[in-house]
């Protein structure tokens, strides 16, 4: 790596760099992809988050910021929200589930965070829980 320093150039040595493909994005709520989830524990956790499915990359090497999502209901239209935090109509729906039901987190569109050419993309993953 050679560094300008006041029109002097120096060199600083060298660094590897490793330039990986992020791949599939892994969609969670609570630690969780899908499967069984109480309705304390989805409203408890209120956010959905999306990290790179490679576990050979280091914790917190790559971010992404959730845009947007659709949440569909057991009964009911699909409800859009934006950002990662539960919109109040999907906290309403969360309170009138009952054991067995199911809801689906679906249309997850994140952006890479610290990355302004990267555009906004869909995950290719939906998340269905089932109401313990």
């Amino acid at each position: 790596m050679i560094v300008n320093d006041n029109g002097k150039r120096r060199n600083m040595g060298s660094n590897s760099f490793r330039v990986v493909n992020i791949g599939e994005k892994t969609p969670q709520i609570a630690r969780q992809t899908g499967g069984l989830i109480s309705v304390s524990k989805l409203k408890t956790s209120s956010k959905i988050i999306v990290k790179p499915a490679d576990k050979d990359l280091p914790p917190n090497a790559v971010r992404f910021k959730v845009i947007s999502y659709n949440v569909q209901p057991p009964k009911g239209l699909a409800i859009k929200n934006s950002g990662f935090k539960f919109h109040p109509d999907v906290i309403t729906e969360i309170d009138r589930l009952r054991s067995g039901d199911r809801i689906i987190f679906s249309d997850i569109v994140v952006k890479q965070t610290k990355c302004s050419a990267c555009k906004p993309e869909e995950v290719s993953t939906s998340m269905v829980f089932t109401i313990e």
